[in-house]
């Protein structure tokens, strides 16, 4: 419990600094507001694979959960990002302000571009936690559990609400300033 009470004392501290260098990164608040929603829904992955595999709740667990926000915030800015740079493209292209078509057409882009890349650290991650589960280690079991099925949620999460979120947000700023045209 002193382990437990010392990792969420300063988590906090972590939140807030992790928000500030996501602003930084992507120079807004709505970009890093498209990572941050999607990071509590890997905690629906990660009570579900702790619920099937039967593993204890516990300090190592936490651990787990805090490894599994890293990643799937990782996975979020990767996309994200390339939305970013697929927008710019569109912009540079249609050398107007972006129209709800392009952010689409951005946001089908980055998630074309970064399939693959997202889905082969997703598995090999799973896979490197498998001898954990399939041995049953009494140390790491819960936590890979964790890590393994928030991770295959966070998969889905990552490729389908990122993009849904990233469209929302800059697809209704473009069709509102384009309306005031």
């Amino acid at each position: 419990s002193e382990g437990t009470s010392a990792l969420l004392a300063n988590l906090p501290l972590m939140m807030g600094l992790i928000v500030i260098m996501l602003v930084i990164q992507f120079g807004a608040f709505r970009q890093a507001g498209v990572v941050l929603l999607v990071v509590p829904l890997g905690v629906i992955g990660a009570a579900a694979g702790l619920h099937i595999m039967q593993a204890d709740f516990g300090f190592m667990v936490i651990l787990g959960l805090f490894a599994l926000f890293g990643i799937i915030i990782n996975n979020a800015i990767v996309l994200v990002d390339r939305c970013e740079i697929e927008r710019s493209e569109a912009e540079k292209r249609a050398r107007d302000d972006a129209d709800v078509e392009q952010v689409a057409e951005a946001v089908v882009q980055a998630g074309m571009r970064r399939f693959r890349p997202i889905l082969m650290t997703t598995i090999t991650t799973i896979l490197g936690l498998l001898p954990l589960i399939i041995g049953q280690d009494v140390l790491f079991y819960g936590l890979a559990s964790a890590i393994a099925f928030g991770l295959v949620f966070a998969l889905a999460i990552t490729l389908g609400a990122v993009p849904v979120l990233y469209a929302w947000f800059f697809g209704a700023q473009s069709a509102s300033s384009k309306s005031g045209k």
